[in-house]
């Protein structure tokens, strides 16, 4: 979009299930550091892949 500036990725949020409400949801986030955390049931932790390449046929949403 003119004028608007570039944009970067701050998180993906994932959905793993047949229907919206039911399934699994999780997400991953830009930290401060720059690096992409992966948040879910069991905690999180640093993802040191190419976000691309982390379950695209499950992303939900991208936040910019």
């Amino acid at each position: 979009m003119p004028g608007v500036g570039g944009f970067e990725l701050a998180a993906v949020v994932y959905h793993r299930g047949r229907r919206t409400d039911g399934g699994h949801n999780w997400s991953i986030c830009r930290g401060p550091d720059r690096r992409f955390w992966e948040f879910d049931d069991d905690g999180c932790r640093r993802m040191d892949m190419e976000v691309a390449r982390i379950h695209p046929i499950c992303v939900y949403l991208l936040v910019y």
